[in-house]
């Protein structure tokens, strides 16, 4: 069966990229749409379920390795931004308002939002990130 990446429409054929592996979309619907979100798909886009991600698109450090050799994400692990948000040289802050209703939740999704922002900050050179709870 020929696999298809839904983000770069490359097949997993070739022979020199046999060390990339394809990764199913989360069933969870939060982490979902927040894929969606950073390979620059509307959040209503309507994927097949065999839609697949090839590990080109993740950080190196969300990929682990079996000991048989098979790959698979860590968990909560994200795709790198399609589309930088940010592209303006001369931004030196960025401040993100949170809102949390649930002190269990905000734990986990700060740290979200911390590696989601600095990922798309990540051109910026002298940036400082200040997330602000509420």
């Amino acid at each position: 069966m020929v696999r298809q990446c839904c983000v770069c429409k490359i097949l997993d054929y070739k022979e020199e990229e046999q060390h990339l592996s394809f990764h199913v979309f989360p069933v969870d619907p939060v982490q979902r749409n927040i894929w969606l979100s950073l390979l620059a798909f509307e959040a209503n886009h309507k994927l097949s379920k065999q839609a697949e991600v090839r590990s080109n698109h993740f950080q190196q450090s969300d990929i682990e390795c079996s000991s048989s050799g098979i790959r698979r994400l860590r968990k909560g692990a994200v795709p790198l931004a399609k589309h930088s948000l940010f592209s303006f040289p001369n931004v030196r802050y960025v401040c993100i308002l949170l809102l949390f209703q649930h002190i269990a939740i905000s734990v986990v999704l700060i740290q979200l939002v911390k590696r989601l922002t600095l990922q798309i900050l990540g051109n910026l050179h002298s940036c400082e990130l200040f997330i602000v709870y509420l």
